[in-house]
């Protein structure tokens, strides 16, 4: 059975304006995250390259920034969406002391995850889709990464690299 977002709200609680504001900041931390990869990649690409008229060739001994370095802070937008996220929760408890003023209603549910549930369900659920978005963005930035620089100008052990500061994203 397919329930409403509002079942994990706090109740009377208009949801779209949440809805939108956590829409706009996925689009626009992706497209940040893209845009400052993409700016600092091409840079770097430039250098390993010998223009010589309309020709380019690679520079030989040229040799590729770490991944890791590139990749920076492009995933600044979602640690920004996360903390929304967190202040949304802030926002859902507050909501039921000083709006609904159904605090002490919730606490004499039968259900004593009521409270909870209707308070951290939907900004949980924004703190793990915006962990994993980072996490895909940063798999496709690779995947730029590996496929557009030349085999002989990648440094080894890239993916070490990657998994070493993945706790950041993750």
């Amino acid at each position: 059975m397919k329930k409403d977002l509002s079942y994990y709200a706090p109740p009377g609680m208009e949801l779209e304006q949440e809805k939108k504001i956590f829409t706009i900041g996925m689009i626009l931390s992706s497209l940040f995250s893209f845009l400052l990869f993409g700016i600092e990649f091409s840079d770097c690409m430039e250098k390993l390259y010998w223009k010589n008229g309309a020709e380019r060739s690679v520079i030989p001994g040229a040799m590729m920034t770490n991944f890791v370095e590139l990749f920076g802070e492009s995933t600044i937008g979602f640690k920004v969406v996360f903390a929304l996220m967190i202040a949304a929760a802030v926002m859902h408890y507050a909501y039921h002391t000083w709006e609904s003023k159904s605090i002490y209603t919730m606490r004499r549910l039968p259900s004593r995850w009521e409270l909870h549930r209707r308070c951290l369900t939907l900004p949980i659920c924004g703190m793990l889709i915006s962990k994993v978005a980072a996490f895909a963005i940063l798999l496709i930035c690779y995947g730029f990464y590996v496929g557009l620089v030349p085999k002989e100008c990648v440094i080894s052990g890239q993916w070490q690299k990657i998994i070493n500061i993945l706790w950041q994203i993750i």
